[in-house]
């Protein structure tokens, strides 16, 4: 539930602009939390940060070169993004390159930099976080008349406000100081004639084997079944991402489950108010049908599924050092189930091939009804299904949850409705695990052969990061 308006993001370096934006928007009826209620040093400090943005409608972040080089304000935006927040951006100084961060560059900003066009831009902001937030504009008259009075900022306030704000950003530098180095991840390696090479997050501090990241370049795939939003055989195009080869196991999901930021935590849940009554009424997750750590995980829903990409996101993002000490960020990309669209080109290749492995059906090369056996397989138990980028277990064996909504391919967190599942399971026959089978289920339900894996992949436009003139 929202709580305040406007979670504000800045550098102290930025204190000045921060007051006077803080000032404006207040002015206009909404509410603004800053960090100077915060004792810098206490033992709840950090927490309240992470809830405060949890509890806001939206984050504004103040842009300059000391933000973007700033490691707690990206820890904010990461925070922001992993709760699906809306994110507004104020380029205050600098230009794109000083001064936005990386992964945001296609995200349109408020430029305050021009003498003479604050007043329109930010009020330009405040319309549209209004209109985001389904709040009422009835104090145009209270505007105009404060609009009508000279903007300064209060010194002394300034002073004290720019003090606090270092001494929090003390705070999470020594944060970041206290873990001990790890593999960076989704950092960039140098590539040909020194271009940057992208590479996905390393999880194995985090999850116990089996876990590999197979690389999916950009590519087209046909949706020919139709059946909810598709009415038609479609062909889309999907960017380059990275899939796990293996669904998620019983080992894997038992980390999630046994951590103390994992099941229980409420944070991995706050990204729906479906999957917070979801979660009020499931505070225990069920016994597994079967035993067996490399067994696909399975009786997990939809929500469960993504607040398991939400744990994993938050591990990432706090478990690593900071830039200046080795940490890198997401870099515009996130843990999440996969679209629909990825899961069939991770699965088909570049051809329209019926299965991974090809057009033929080969009852030894996937579980389903015609192998006989009943049950679920170790994710590892038929290497020779592999689909054409090596990506295991994609026929047969377990349903697998995607991001996408059924009747609108909406890739919202946030919006009720039953999504889509793709592979087929022991308990079918062939034809439900053809690459192009579609078919779907609410995400309340935990089935007995449904389970998921994950992807590294962009953040949709509209899910994580929402442009700010949308």
């Amino acid at each position: 539930m929202m709580k305040h308006h406007v979670f504000l993001s800045y550098s102290h370096k930025d204190s000045d602009i921060m007051q006077r934006v803080q000032h404006d928007l207040e002015t206009a009826g909404l509410t603004v939390w800053t960090d100077r209620g915060i004792e810098p040093g206490t033992r709840s400090w950090k927490r309240a940060i992470e809830q405060a943005i949890v509890d806001a409608g939206c984050l504004v972040c103040i842009l300059s070169p000391d933000a973007k080089d700033a490691p707690w304000v990206r820890a904010e935006l990461d925070h922001a993004e992993l709760h699906d927040k809306p994110i507004f951006l104020i380029l205050s100084r600098g230009d794109e390159r000083s001064s936005v961060p990386f992964g945001f560059a296609a995200t349109q900003w408020t430029d305050i930099r021009v003498d003479g066009q604050y007043e329109v831009e930010v009020a330009r902001l405040i319309g549209t976080v209004q209109k985001r937030l389904n709040i009422p504009i009835d104090n145009k008259e209270k505007q105009a008349k404060d609009n009508e009075n000279p903007r300064f900022v209060n010194k002394p306030n300034l002073i004290e406000e720019t003090r606090h704000r270092e001494m929090i950003e003390a705070q999470f530098e020594g944060f970041f100081d206290q873990f001990r180095p790890r593999k960076p991840h989704a950092q960039s390696t140098p590539g040909k004639a020194g271009e940057r090479v992208l590479v996905p997050p390393e999880v194995s501090s985090i999850l116990p084997p089996p876990f590999e990241w197979c690389e999916v370049p950009e590519g087209k795939v046909t949706l020919t079944e139709v059946g909810g939003y598709v009415s038609q055989p479609t062909t889309l195009s999907v960017e380059r991402f990275w899939i796990s080869k293996y669904p998620i196991t019983v080992a894997q999901y038992e980390t999630f489950l046994d951590s103390v930021d994992g099941y229980t935590d409420l944070i991995n849940w706050n990204y729906s108010e479906n999957a917070q009554i979801w979660r009020e009424k499931h505070s225990d997750p069920l016994q597994k049908a079967f035993k067996g750590t490399h067994y696909p995980q399975t009786n997990t829903s939809w929500y469960e599924a993504v607040a398991f990409c939400q744990w994993l996101n938050k591990r990432i993002v706090n478990d690593i050092k900071p830039k200046s000490t080795g940490r890198t960020t997401l870099s515009g990309r996130v843990i999440r189930l996969p679209t629909e669209q990825e899961w069939q080109r991770a699965a088909q290749g570049n051809d329209q091939r019926k299965f991974p492995w090809g057009d033929k059906f080969d009852k030894t090369l996937t579980n389903t009804q015609e192998l006989g056996l009943g049950h679920r397989l170790p994710v590892t138990a038929i290497p020779g299904g592999i689909s054409p980028f090596g990506v295991a277990d994609m026929s047969g064996n377990v349903w697998e949850w995607c991001l996408t909504e059924w009747q609108n391919n909406s890739r919202y967190l946030n919006v009720e409705g039953s999504r889509v599942l793709r592979g087929g399971s022991w308990e079918n026959e062939s034809d439900f695990a053809r690459v192009t089978f579609r078919t779907s289920d609410s995400p309340h339900n935990k089935g007995g052969s449904t389970g998921f894996r994950v992807v590294f992949a962009s953040r949709p436009i509209g899910w994580l990061r929402r442009d700010v003139s949308s």
